[in-house]
């Protein structure tokens, strides 16, 4: 192994915005399935069904976002890996 072994590349802007898209990605998902999942059980006490499936509607449309995140990240980071 030589001292004087050249550096890693930095990564490109492009993939640098890949891995962003994928945490961004990531943290809404853990988040809409957090928020869909702490939602109040309909009919026990203290509960109303309107609040919980607002709730859940929230949770599940932030996890959905979330998801697209993903797949856009993942879709960039691969294809800007497959170019170099």
């Amino acid at each position: 192994m030589s001292a004087s072994s050249p550096a890693p590349p930095a990564p490109s802007r492009r993939g640098r915005r890949a891995r962003v898209a994928m945490a961004a990605g990531a943290a809404a998902t853990v988040i809409g399935i957090f928020v869909a999942g702490a939602a109040p059980i309909a009919r026990t006490p203290g509960a109303t069904a309107e609040h919980a499936s607002l709730q859940q509607t929230v949770g599940g449309v932030v996890l959905l976002v979330g998801w697209v995140l993903l797949a856009w990240g993942i879709h960039r980071f691969g294809r800007d890996g497959a170019s170099e």
